[in-house]
């Protein structure tokens, strides 16, 4: 397992809702279909790589997650991941997911000042792209406890 240590300096949302009367390529089908970004820019401060620098996170709200986060159904499948990282040239990038309950949560942190440091663990980078299995928005950080 590797960790990725980040500093947020900037974030942002993004918020869409449209009908789709007539739209026959929304599966399952649903009357409306709504879109809820949090991105957020942050500092990688570990692991240590040639081009450090900006990471850009991307979390898209997720309304069915609220329910399978507290599940207790064994028969709800295993996630193979929460999001993916990329590091590789100019793309450096990660996109996951958030229950949308939450998602609105970490921004209000964010903006307080509450949070200060994003720890992510997953696999190591392995041609420039990493599964990662867990993030956590922190206030501090003691870094002996992560790597």
């Amino acid at each position: 397992m590797e960790c990725y240590h980040l500093v947020p300096h900037q974030w942002g949302t993004h918020y869409s809702i449209g009908s789709n009367i007539g739209r026959r390529d929304v599966l399952p089908p649903a009357p409306y279909t709504e879109h809820l970004t949090l991105e957020v820019e942050a500092d990688l401060i570990h692991p240590k790589l040639k081009q450090t620098g900006m990471l850009k996170l991307t979390f898209l709200a997720r309304r069915e997650l609220e329910s399978l986060v507290t599940s207790r159904d064994l028969s709800t499948p295993t996630p193979l991941c929460i999001g993916k990282v990329t590091l590789k040239g100019d793309r450096r990038e990660f996109l996951g997911a958030l229950p949308q309950d939450m998602l609105l949560h970490v921004l209000n942190r964010l903006e307080t000042g509450s949070y200060k440091q994003i720890m992510m663990t997953g696999d190591k980078l392995r041609y420039g792209s990493a599964k990662i299995h867990t993030v956590n928005f922190c206030e501090k950080v003691d870094i002996e406890d992560w790597y």
